[in-house]
C-alpha cells in the first residue's frame, strides 16, 4: 500500500480552513589482546629489545544492532532480570495495517491494554483486533495492568467506553486508521452533542520525507471532552473497521487536556493533561512509515 498524494487537499485546508517491535541493541563491547614475545633461553641485545615491545592492542569493532520484530499482542522491550539494562530502540509493526513507527526509549506496546480494549469495543456486527487501535506507553506492564483492571470494575458510563479513554491521560499515543478523508477531518462539526474543533493546522514532514498535516482537535461528545494533539497521514488501507469503507488516513494523537464524562459535567474547558508528552510523541509521528 502507497501512501496518497496529500499537497492538493493541504493546499486546500491550509487557504480555507480554521482548520506494531523491532527491538535493537547495540551491544558496545571491545576486545583486546597483547602479543608478548618471550625471551629465548640465550637472549641476544636484538632480542631483548624486541621482547619489550607490546603491540598496540587492536580494538574489536562493535557489532551492528540485531533486530527482532514485535508485532500487537506480543510484549517486548525492558531488561531481563538480573542483566544490566541497555540502551534499545524499539520498532513496532503493525501487521494488520503494514505500518511501523519508532518508539522513544522506555516506551513500549501496550498489548494487554489492546486486547481489552478491542473486546470492549466489539459488537456482534464488528469484531475489533488490537491491531486496530494501537497504543504505545512508557507505562510499566503493571501499571497497565492496574489501570484494565480498574477499568472493568468502574460504571461504563453512557456508552461503555468512559473508563478506557482515561488512558489516553496517561503517557500514551495512539495509532488507528480513519474513514474520513483530509478535507473531511479538519472541518469543524456540530452535530447536537457531538462538537469538533480543529485549530492550528499547518506542515509537518515525516522522516520518510512524506508530508502530512498536524492540528490541534477538541472533541466534545457524551463521552467526555477531550483537546488532541493530532497528525493526520493520508494513507489508503483495505477497509476499516465497523464500517468496511475503505480507510483513507492514519491518525496518530496524544491528549493535551481532557476529562470523560464520569469526572466533571460538560460545559468547562477540560484540564490539562500532566502526561502531554510532546517530545516522544512527535519522535513517534515522524518515524511513521507505511510498508
Amino acid at each position: 500500500m502507497k501512501p496518497i498524494l496529500v499537497a492538493p487537499l493541504i493546499a486546500i485546508v491550509l487557504a480555507g480552513a480554521g482548520v506494531g517491535a523491532y527491538l535493537a541493541v547495540a551491544g558496545a563491547g571491545s576486545g583486546e589482546e597483547a602479543v608478548v614475545a618471550q625471551a629465548t633461553p640465550t637472549p641476544t641485545p636484538e632480542a631483548q629489545a624486541a621482547a619489550a615491545i607490546i603491540p598496540t592492542p587492536t580494538p574489536t569493532p562493535a557489532p551492528a544492532p540485531s533486530e527482532t520484530p514485535v508485532e500487537a499482542g506480543q510484549k517486548g522491550g525492558g531488561a531481563v532480570d538480573g542483566e544490566t539494562p541497555t540502551s534499545t530502540l524499539q520498532t513496532y509493526r503493525n501487521g494488520k495495517y503494514g505500518y511501523t513507527v519508532t518508539l522513544p526509549e522506555g516506551w513500549r506496546v501496550a498489548s494487554s491494554f489492546m486486547e481489552a480494549f478491542a473486546q470492549v469495543r466489539s459488537d456482534p456486527r464488528t469484531t475489533r483486533v488490537p491491531e486496530d487501535w494501537v497504543v504505545l506507553t512508557s507505562l510499566s506492564q503493571s501499571e497497565e495492568q492496574q489501570f484494565i483492571d480498574d477499568a472493568l470494575q468502574r460504571p461504563g458510563g453512557l456508552t461503555g467506553l468512559e473508563p478506557w479513554l482515561e488512558f489516553a491521560l496517561l503517557d500514551s499515543v495512539a495509532v488507528f486508521p480513519i474513514e474520513a478523508d483530509l478535507a473531511t477531518y479538519v472541518t469543524d462539526v456540530v452535530e447536537g452533542n457531538v462538537i469538533r474543533t480543529v485549530t492550528d493546522v499547518r506542515e509537518e514532514v515525516l522522516d520518510s520525507g512524506q508530508v502530512v498535516i498536524r492540528l490541534t482537535r477538541r472533541e466534545q461528545d457524551d463521552r467526555g471532552d477531550f483537546t488532541y494533539d493530532t497528525v493526520y497521514v493520508p494513507f489508503t488501507s483495505g477497509s476499516c473497521p465497523g464500517s468496511g469503507a475503505s480507510c483513507k488516513g492514519m491518525i496518530v494523537r496524544i491528549a493535551m487536556a481532557g476529562r470523560t464524562s464520569l469526572e466533571d459535567p460538560a460545559g468547562q474547558p477540560p484540564p490539562e493533561n500532566p502526561d502531554y508528552a510532546k517530545e516522544e510523541f512527535e519522535t513517534i509521528f515522524r518515524s511513521f512509515r507505511d510498508e
